[in-house]
């Protein structure tokens, strides 16, 4: 009977402690972040996207999209073409970084989700079909490129910030994974392993956040 009793504390404890957790967890993800990030890759350089947004509001609709380019002075990161989405306004720096007249770099391949951010025109544009709260992950590769080539600091760190409602937006440089981890550039190996790799990106970025508050 002792022990019977004492697994049904131990029961109640952890059912306890689980929905703890979970306010947690539903309290931390109430203002959501999305972060692009680029990374050197030997002689090439990727980008990754990843996070989620969940406090949008009052979004117009768009039918044209600049591509896949980056443009750091213009503030411009566009994984795609959006035929059909919806923009948002934003509050931040117009650039991410230097460049001629809105000099433009084409990506070599992009895999994932399109999105669009344009420190410029403060505007943010996601495909219509996106639900608020989902993953938003992708990955991307500029070949024979270096981050001072697009117009990107070399050093590691945080670029800009813009704010979209209760959300935020981010625009990182990083560091590549060691050599046993990623033995090529991660946008050729699937989209499994980028989005692998988004997701520890995303954690290293929020415990960085957390160790500077």
């Amino acid at each position: 009977m002792a022990i019977g009793g004492m697994l049904k504390r131990l029961g109640l404890a952890t059912a306890l402690l689980a929905a703890s957790a979970c306010t947690v967890i539903n309290a931390g993800d109430a203002d959501a972040l999305l972060v692009f990030e680029f990374i050197q890759q030997g002689s090439d350089v990727g980008l990754f996207v990843t996070g989620s947004l969940s406090g949008l509001l009052n979004p117009g609709s768009v039918s044209s999209s600049p591509g896949a380019i980056v443009a750091p002075d213009f503030g411009v990161v566009s994984t795609g073409n959006i035929v059909s989405g919806r923009v948002y306004s934003v509050s931040g720096p117009i650039s991410f970084g230097s460049g001629s007249l809105g000099a433009t770099t084409l990506f070599s391949s992009y895999t994932g989700d399109n999105v669009i951010l344009t420190g410029i025109s403060s505007l943010l544009t996601l495909d219509s079909s996106y639900v608020q709260g989902n993953a938003i992950s992708g990955s991307g590769l500029f070949l024979g490129q270096t981050l001072a080539g697009l117009g990107l600091s070399a050093t590691p760190g945080l670029l800009g910030t813009w704010a979209v409602d209760t959300d935020t937006i981010e625009v990182r440089v990083g560091t590549a994974p060691p050599p046993s981890s990623a033995p090529g550039p991660l946008p050729l190996l699937g989209a499994a392993a980028a989005f692998a790799h988004s997701r520890r990106l995303r954690a290293r970025v929020r415990a960085g956040s957390a160790s500077q508050a």
